[in-house]
């Protein structure tokens, strides 16, 4: 099911309501001369972006905006925050126990 935007800047799914304070616009251009392989976390949203293209994403969630961007070997990862929604579709992300899959520094 998709979550929706209320009138009241509230994201709403079936189960949380998280307040919608901010949007956080992500501009990803490829200026190289090859595509580039895109993934969008944790909705696992994938994008072969040509060479010389650009594509926009837009999450909506809670204040202050938490984008993490990940360049690997095989393409940019990017990863939503707790409480984010990408393109006002799909489930916000939800909060993740502490100590699962977390890679980054505490």
């Amino acid at each position: 099911h998709d979550a929706i935007v209320r009138d009241d800047s509230t994201l709403v799914d079936e189960c949380v309501v998280y307040p919608a304070t901010t949007d956080a616009r992500f501009r990803l251009s490829n200026r190289t001369r090859s595509p580039v392989h895109a993934v969008v976390e944790p909705w696992a949203e994938e994008y072969d972006l040509p060479a010389g293209g650009i594509r926009e994403f837009v999450f909506s969630g809670p204040d202050p905006a938490d984008l993490e961007v990940r360049l690997e070997s095989t393409g940019i990862t990017i990863y939503g925050w707790v409480g984010s929604a990408l393109n006002e579709m799909g489930l916000p992300v939800p909060e993740i126990p502490r100590g699962v899959g977390d890679t980054r520094a505490r």
